[in-house]
């Protein structure tokens, strides 16, 4: 942290914002009448309502990228999201937080990191061990089968790196050789991916990372880019894409058409596709629609689980 934050930058930077907003939060509380949002108590349209009169989200979170673009040393190291967001108020801003940051209108210097690592990736969408086990078995046994002894796997939407070691654990086990390389829009993410450290986290869920004994960590790389526009070099063997399509990123018929476009063009021929997701049952008829459209470029070859297996073709 101490190199990523300029702490007098971030101290000047935090006074301005915290004097702004204490004296907008003064107003709210003398004009406002209890009950005001807190955690457990139901999000009402009311309750949205009287915040974005007094303390409108999009000018809350447009002083506070200003904060993380005068604190960071690197400043692409900024969360993208804290200004691409589409929050009807600030506690519905608050919600993707952990409990220490929700009603929080006012910060402190030693929670600036932190509270950027949250906002870049966010406790209900970013990755954790394990996720998708059924993945693993199957990607081993299509490895076993595979001829080529030196493999090109990729995963979109990496998040802090999870799911990217376990690939990587799996290549290892299968006795191959290759690269295996984890991309997602947030540069902060690929920080925390390569330092296997989730400041927001900070050990209090499940969030240890695979022992750097059970892959190859010198074949193992991150980068930041996006799955619609990012470049390969070279055609992969695998790609994992979990979390993403069909889901709130991606899910309309023109979008997962060019998706498909897009992954046949970065793949071999027989290649393996993994897709896998955890969204709600709303976002079914997309996943439906992935798949029929799929039906151009490759073979669904089976579901198990949450996650969705195809051979390109």
């Amino acid at each position: 942290m101490l190199q990523l934050i300029h702490r007098e930058w971030a101290r000047t930077a935090l006074s301005i914002f915290n004097d702004k907003w204490r004296k907008k939060y003064e107003v709210f509380a003398n004009y406002v009448m209890p009950p005001w949002w807190a955690h457990g108590l139901i999000l009402t349209e009311e309750i949205r309502y009287n915040y974005q009169n007094y303390l409108p989200v999009r000018e809350y979170l447009s002083d506070l990228e200003w904060v993380f673009l005068k604190s960071f040393n690197d400043q692409t190291l900024v969360p993208s999201s804290v200004s691409n967001q589409h929050y009807k108020s600030l506690p519905d801003f608050w919600l993707i937080l952990p409990l220490e940051f929700q009603g929080n209108i006012t910060l402190k210097l030693g929670d600036l990191f932190s509270l950027a690592c949250a906002i870049a990736s966010p406790i209900k969408f970013g990755s954790k061990p394990n996720r998708y086990p059924e993945q693993h078995d199957y990607m081993l046994n299509w490895l076993t089968h595979v001829i080529d002894s030196f493999i090109i796997g990729i995963e979109y939407g990496c998040s802090t790196g999870h799911g990217t070691y376990e690939f990587a654990g799996v290549l290892k086990r299968s006795g191959k050789k290759g690269i295996v390389l984890g991309v997602t829009t947030e540069s902060l993410e690929i920080w925390m991916a390569k330092n296997k450290h989730i400041p927001h986290l900070n050990g209090r869920e499940n969030c240890n990372y695979l022992s750097s004994d059970l892959y190859d960590k010198h074949s193992t790389f991150f980068v930041a880019g996006d799955l619609r526009n990012f470049r390969l070099s070279r055609k992969t063997d695998i790609m994992v894409v979990n979390g993403l399509i069909g889901g709130p990123a991606f899910h309309s018929l023109i979008e997962l058409t060019r998706i498909w476009e897009k992954i046949q063009s970065d793949m071999k021929t027989n290649g393996l596709l993994v897709v896998g997701n955890h969204f709600h049952d709303g976002y079914r008829t997309y996943q439906d629609s992935f798949c029929k459209i799929g039906e151009r470029f490759s073979k669904l070859e089976c579901q198990i689980g949450n996650s969705f297996f195809f051979k390109m073709k």
